[in-house]
C-alpha cells in the first residue's frame, strides 16, 4: 500500500486551478448507470484526494472505486487500474483527466476495512514462527476476511479469527483485531504465540474479492491464482524444482542472394505473363475484327434492301423499319413481328416501339455475341436511328 501510494501521488498529488474532467462507469448498477458519464471535480486546496472525489461524486450511495493511472515503466499499453483505499491516497490523472470505474456496495456491507503495510519488525516475527511450525518461509500472504464486532454481543476482542468475551478470556489477553493481510503462521496481537499452532484455516471457496473488470483476459487475479496449478511439494515441504523449459530452436539462417535471385525471378515471370495476356488479346481483336468485316460482306446487301429505299440514297420511314425489323434480326433475338397498323397511333405510338427495338440491338448487348450477329445489330441500330431522325424533322 506505501508503495503505490508512492506511485500515485505524484500522478494526483498536484493543485489544479480549474476543475477537473471525471469521466465514470457505474459496474454493476442500473442499465442507465453503465453508460459512461462525465462531472466537473472542483479543484481542492490540499490536492485531489480519495475522500475529496468521494464527497462530490454526483450517484448517491456507496462505492469502490478504481482509477486509470498511466503505468510507471509503459508496459500493459501504458495503463494500468489501480485500487486506492483510503481517503487521504492521491487519484491519479491520465492524460489530463480522470477515468475511473465505481463498483456499487450494498448499504448492509460490512466497512472496508483500510489497508496498512506490515512493518519490519511484524515481517521478521511472521518469518520465525513461519519458521517455528515448519511453514516454507517466503509463502504469499494470505487473505482472511475480519469478523464484524457489531455481530458479537459482549464481545471483548478477537482470537484466532474468533469473538473473545470477557469472561471466557485468558489473563494475559489483550483485545485486538486481525490484520486484513498476514503471513500463515504469524503471531495475533492478543494470541499467545505457540510452536504447535497450525496456520489458520483456508477461506471457503466462494466470488472472487475483486468484482470489477480487470480487462487484462476476463478474470480477475483471484480466479487466475485459483486455475493455476499448484507447484509440487517434497517431503521436507519445501516446493519442488521446476523442470527446466526447453531449449529453443536455432534460428533460421536465410540466405540473400537465393532470396534475391527468386524475387527478380517473379518479377521477370509476371512481365511475362502480362506481354502474354496483351498478345492473345490483341490476336483476339484482330480475328474479331477479321470476322466482322467477312459477315458484312456476306449480308451487307441483305441489310441494305432492308433499311433504305430502291435507289439508295435515303432511308425508309421508322415505320416501316420497324415493322419489318424481324426480318432483318437473327434468330431468337426476342423480338416479335410488329404490325404497321399498331404504329399508326401518331407520335408517341412510333417513340414507343422506336425505343423498344432500340434496346433489342444496342451495341453494348452484343459485346459477347458471334461476329454475324454483332454486325446485324449495328447496321440495323444505325438505320432505325437516322430513320427516327428524318421522321423527327418531319
Amino acid at each position: 500500500d506505501s508503495t503505490f501510494r508512492q506511485l500515485a501521488a505524484p500522478l494526483g498529488g498536484g493543485m489544479p486551478e480549474s476543475p477537473i474532467l471525471v469521466r465514470y462507469e457505474v459496474q454493476n448498477g442500473d442499465d442507465s448507470d453503465r453508460e459512461g458519464a462525465v462531472f466537473p471535480l472542483p479543484p481542492a486546496a490540499s490536492g485531489i484526494t480519495l475522500g475529496h472525489l468521494r464527497s462530490h461524486f454526483p450517484v448517491p450511495g456507496r462505492f469502490h472505486f478504481r482509477f486509470k493511472a498511466p503505468s510507471p515503466d509503459g508496459s500493459f499499453g501504458g495503463m494500468v487500474w489501480a485500487d486506492l483505499m483510503a481517503d487521504v491516497d492521491s487519484v491519479p490523472i491520465f492524460r489530463g483527466e480522470m477515468c475511473l470505474k465505481a463498483l456499487s456496495i450494498p448499504d448492509d456491507a460490512d466497512p472496508m476495512p483500510v489497508l496498512q503495510p506490515i512493518s519490519n519488525g511484524a515481517l521478521a516475527a511472521a518469518a520465525a514462527a513461519a519458521a517455528a511450525s515448519g511453514s516454507p518461509i517466503g509463502t504469499p500472504p494470505q487473505r482472511y476476511r475480519r469478523p464484524n464486532p457489531a455481530r458479537f454481543t459482549g464481545a471483548e476482542g478477537f482470537a484466532d479469527g474468533q469473538p473473545v468475551h470477557a469472561a471466557s478470556a485468558p489473563a494475559d489477553f489483550e483485545p485486538a483485531a486481525r490484520s486484513s493481510f498476514a503471513e500463515p503462521g504469524s503471531p495475533v496481537p492478543g494470541q499467545r504465540a505457540s510452536p504447535e499452532a497450525s496456520p489458520p484455516p483456508s477461506p471457503p471457496a466462494g466470488p472472487p474479492d475483486d468484482l470489477m473488470e480487470m480487462e487484462f483476459g476476463g478474470r480477475s487475479p483471484a480466479q487466475a491464482t485459483a486455475a493455476a496449478p499448484a507447484p509440487a511439494a517434497t517431503a521436507s515441504g519445501a516446493p519442488a524444482p521446476r523442470a527446466p523449459s526447453p531449449p529453443k530452436p536455432p534460428p533460421v539462417v536465410l540466405d540473400r542472394e537465393k532470396l534475391k535471385r527468386e524475387r527478380e525471378e517473379r518479377a521477370i515471370q509476371q512481365v511475362r505473363d502480362a506481354a502474354a495476356r496483351q498478345q492473345e488479346q490483341l490476336e483476339k481483336d484482330e480475328k474479331l475484327r477479321a470476322d466482322k468485316v467477312k459477315s458484312s460482306n456476306d449480308i451487307g446487301t441483305q441489310l441494305d434492301e432492308w433499311a433504305k429505299t430502291p435507289d439508295g440514297q435515303s432511308f425508309k420511314d421508322i415505320k416501316v423499319l420497324i415493322s419489318t425489323m424481324h426480318t432483318a434480326l437473327w434468330p431468337d433475338s426476342g423480338w416479335k413481328e410488329l404490325s404497321l397498323s399498331e404504329l399508326l397511333g401518331g407520335p408517341a405510338a412510333v417513340k414507343k416501339w422506336y425505343r423498344k427495338a432500340i434496346l433489342v440491338v444496342h451495341p453494348d448487348k452484343q459485346t459477347e455475341a458471334p461476329p454475324d450477329q454483332q454486325v446485324r445489330a449495328d447496321r440495323i441500330f444505325q438505320a432505325l436511328n437516322e430513320a427516327f431522325k428524318i421522321s423527327d424533322d418531319k
